[in-house]
């Protein structure tokens, strides 16, 4: 019984790629939570005797707000009739739905519309801007410097791309050797020796490189599971409906971690 909630409660709240690059999953049972967002500090030295001089680090806060995302699946009496055999397959299919709705929604949400504002359109974000539709390697080099510049540990830093965005440096070799922008090293695909993650739910064309420790995927108490078997003459035809609701926000606590790359 244990394992089998455990398998529902994985397909309505899956892992997204996000939290593989390195984002925080925070849970919370409050209606809402602030979390500090900070901005560089200000050091110096001092001459022996003088006056340590005061700090400028500005010190905010970010809030999550609880949005709603709701995903739906609906299946037959038939289906129904094959029991345990395809219980595995509806959940895959529940977890696929939601983790796509719930990371497209943090990617590049617009903060408007009741879904969340994505790390694609965060006000301080720092940018690149590509010559073409796909980043050259240079390009791609060049968003690894405006975050070495602005201080973040690049040992940190992770990419995330649409797939057909990673497609082109997988087949293009760095200055005519062997080496391609981005190709398999140890377990994983890498560019530049930097992790790099593919999911569709990226806008194609844009990439992002962040460091992901900055990144706070927030979701407000449990999932809630609807089953409807009932309504709009489904007791009648079998039909039986999953509603998925999760609350979530996403809030970045240093958005001068957060570098996006475009045409």
């Amino acid at each position: 019984m244990g394992e089998s909630v455990a398998r529902v409660a994985d397909s309505v709240r899956p892992q997204l790629v996000l939290e593989r690059a390195g984002a925080e999953r925070i849970e919370t049972a409050a209606a809402g939570i602030s979390l500090p967002r900070w901005s560089a500090a200000q050091a110096g030295w001092i001459a022996e005797g003088a006056t340590s001089p005061s700090m400028a680090t500005t010190v905010t806060t970010v809030d999550a707000t609880p949005r709603c995302a709701s995903a739906r699946l609906a299946f037959s009496r038939k289906l129904k009739l094959l029991g345990q055999d395809v219980e595995s397959q509806i959940l895959a299919e529940i977890g696929r739905a939601v983790g796509n709705l719930i990371e497209a929604g943090f990617i590049s949400g617009s903060g408007t519309n009741s879904e969340p504002l994505g790390l694609l359109n965060l006000p301080g974000k720092l940018t690149a801007t590509f010559a073409g539709a796909t980043p050259t390697f240079a390009e791609l080099a060049g968003m690894l410097e405006l975050l070495a510049v602005a201080n973040n540990d690049i040992s940190r830093l992770s990419f995330v791309m649409h797939p057909r965005t990673m497609k082109a440096p997988m087949l293009t070799a760095v200055a005519g050797g062997s080496v391609f922008c981005v190709e398999w090293q140890d377990g994983q695909w890498r560019c530049l020796g930097i992790p790099v993650y593919a999911t569709a739910n990226c806008v194609e064309g844009k990439v992002l490189l962040a460091d992901f420790s900055a990144v706070k995927l927030v979701y407000f108490g449990a999932a809630q599971v609807v089953i409807d078997g009932y309504s709009n003459g489904k007791s009648i035809s079998g039909a039986t409906e999953i509603n998925i609701l999760n609350f979530a926000d996403v809030v970045v606590t240093n958005e001068s971690s957060i570098a996006v790359g475009s045409a």
